[in-house]
């Protein structure tokens, strides 16, 4: 999800200060009355990365076994995208409420993933060579792994967004044990390459091949670095730009990101949550690797575009592509023919023929939803988290 966009997108005429717009994962659920722990979870290749439990409800005070649902985010998120509107709004909670053990994710590259046993972010370019492939082989399995030993679960429920199903995704492909550790898969705006995206951002993924000499250059000398992490600088000119006369620049440019905005279901009032907290980080690495499975339709792994880089990484000239008839996992789909950045030609075109026949259980459309709806809509918990929470019932 380009969270970028969005945080430059969004309207608020208020000037007073939101308190919780400077509150860390811990700190917003803490502000709600919920209980909350927090786990560092060291992945085979080093990241260090924050995990995040809330073991019950508010008001629920009992210590017994409960199902674990494991929540993931999107591109250029981290899990605070799961607590930030009120809570009977923000899936972290409405889960909690409801019986159910949640843990929120954060992979590497985020605010809350920006640690190594060895590197430094902020002066090693080496912790930065990495793409979406290594969140799926390392970071998922540490994190599903604690996950289990955490709650005492044999399997979880999985709910990601945007990225956060691709990688659930391509896991299941390259570590097919991983199928019998999952229960149900929950992915909402679910991503295949992105080739049909539309919007301004079509644009910028239709002209890779013609910008991947100077791209490949890059790389050769620059190396992988971060690119959109939290600066204040960042998150100050958001506020300016969507307070100003011309607000409605704000709008046309959400619409040309995201898809049709419906500001019916927008909660104005958590503008500044929302810019404090995106966009969260990633690397360039990763941004590349999107361009290329989104302008070549395919799935693969990173293209280091040398044939012997590729032979060193994968024994071959070009990337293996994924195997998704490995999946075994029962899958259920969230999405809107309203979101430009996963779009139905994508879902329909692109992923669903690549499963195998039945593993999708059912692919419900929110109509008057784009992207960024899913995560921030007012009525979200209504028209995605609760009818997975009755799915996960009909198993209890």
């Amino acid at each position: 999800m380009i969270f970028l966009f969005f945080a430059f997108l969004v309207i608020s005429n208020t000037v007073e200060i939101d308190l919780d717009a400077s509150l860390d994962q811990v700190g917003l659920i803490e502000r709600w009355g919920y209980p909350v722990e927090k786990y560092e979870v060291t992945t085979r290749d080093g990241y260090i990365l924050d995990l995040i439990r809330i073991p019950r409800g508010k008001n629920d005070d009992r210590n017994i076994s409960r199902p674990a649902i494991l929540l993931v985010h999107g591109l250029l998120t981290s899990g605070s995208q799961w607590i930030m509107n009120l809570p009977h709004q923000s899936a972290g909670f409405v889960y909690a409420d409801s019986g159910l053990d949640v843990f929120i994710a954060n992979v590497r590259g985020t605010t809350y993933g920006r640690r190594h046993l060895k590197m430094n972010p902020d002066h090693d370019s080496q912790f930065w060579k990495y793409s979406f492939d290594h969140m799926a082989r390392y970071d998922l399995p540490a994190i599903i792994d604690r996950s289990l030993s955490i709650s005492g679960q044999d399997q979880l429920y999985y709910m990601g967004d945007s990225q956060g199903t691709l990688i659930s995704l391509l896991l299941l492909s390259d570590l097919p044990r991983y199928n019998n550790k999952i229960n149900k898969l929950f992915l909402i705006s679910p991503v295949a390459t992105g080739h049909y995206i539309r919007g301004f951002l079509q644009v910028l993924i239709s002209s890779y091949s013609t910008l991947y000499p100077m791209t490949d250059v890059w790389r050769l000398f620059m190396g992988s670095q971060e690119i959109l992490g939290y600066t204040p600088l960042l998150v100050s000119a958001a506020k300016i730009i969507c307070s100003m006369p011309t607000q409605e620049a704000c709008y046309d440019f959400m619409y040309l990101a995201a898809g049709p905005p419906d500001f019916d279901h927008f909660n104005t009032s958590r503008v500044e949550v929302y810019v404090s907290n995106f966009p969260a980080g990633t690397s360039t690495r990763n941004l590349l690797h999107w361009a290329q499975i989104s302008s070549r339709e395919s799935i693969a792994h990173y293209d280091f575009n040398n044939p012997i880089e590729n032979m060193l990484h994968y024994g071959k000239l070009n990337p293996p592509t994924y195997n998704y008839t490995e999946i075994e996992v029962p899958i259920y789909f969230y999405w809107s023919r309203n979101d430009w950045l996963t779009t139905p030609m994508d879902i329909f075109q692109d992923l669903l023929p690549k499963l195998r026949k039945g593993l999708v259980k059912g692919a419900f459309e929110i109509p008057e939803y784009n992207h960024l709806d899913f995560v921030i809509a007012t009525t979200v918990a209504d028209r995605v988290y609760k009818p997975v929470l009755d799915i996960i019932r009909s198993d209890i």
